[in-house]
């Protein structure tokens, strides 16, 4: 499925079960949500997921959360290819893709 989105947040709901779990996209139409509480428009849930890859996206990893944010989209897509999810989209670079290393 495709979505018009300005970020999405990617989360692990907090149930273990064995080795898979159910995985939470937020959706969001504005950079950097989590900065201001801002709402999803949508919450999407996939069930039974043992990985996400991620193509061709600027990823940042929220240490406070355990949760993974991309920003500075135009659109995302989202598969779920029997207990995998693959994300991609169309989007900007980051504001932080020319810091040092």
């Amino acid at each position: 499925m495709e979505f018009n989105a300005k970020s999405i947040i990617i989360s692990r709901k907090k149930i273990v079960r064995y080795e898979n779990y159910n995985c939470i996209i937020s959706l969001f139409d504005v950079n950097e949500p989590h900065k201001g509480a801002k709402e999803p428009f949508n919450i999407l849930e996939y069930e039974d997921v043992q990985k996400v890859m991620i193509k061709m996206l600027n990823i940042e990893y929220l240490l406070f959360g355990s949760d993974i944010m991309i920003d500075n989209l135009k659109k995302v897509k989202i598969e779920q290819k029997g207990k995998h999810l693959i994300i991609s989209g169309d989007g900007k670079s980051s504001k932080t893709e020319n810091l040092p290393i």
